[in-house]
């Protein structure tokens, strides 16, 4: 990202009562500070806190997701979508809601 003079001296000054910066992921922190690692105050040092599923733990398996599908009586065609989150408006379950029951009325394979 290219960022005019005058962008990067308004990003310094949002920046400078910044007491710490954090990302959701590794490439999040990395991309955050290809961005804006020379605007940061002296001294700030981003680190990444994982939100979400730690992928090298939980990895995908076959025999094991067909299973699960299995005991919870979905066809193999079923189309399965989640919403995973907190009961809070910012994550706005209640727009998840209205999705998937537009979803449900316009495929009947979602579950």
């Amino acid at each position: 990202l290219k960022m005019s003079e005058i962008e990067r001296k308004f990003v310094r000054h949002t920046f400078r009562n910044l007491r710490g910066a954090y990302a959701v992921s590794p490439p999040a922190l990395q991309r955050f500070l290809s961005v804006y690692d020379d605007l940061l105050p002296a001294g700030i040092k981003p680190r990444s806190i994982l939100n979400g599923i730690d992928v090298m733990r939980f990895r995908p398996c076959r025999r094991r997701f067909e299973e699960v599908r299995a005991a919870l009586g979905l066809e193999t065609d079923h189309f399965v979508l989640l919403f995973c989150g907190r009961l809070d408006a910012l994550k706005q379950p209640m727009m998840a809601l209205r999705l998937f029951s537009e979803l449900y009325r316009t495929m009947p394979n979602a579950r």
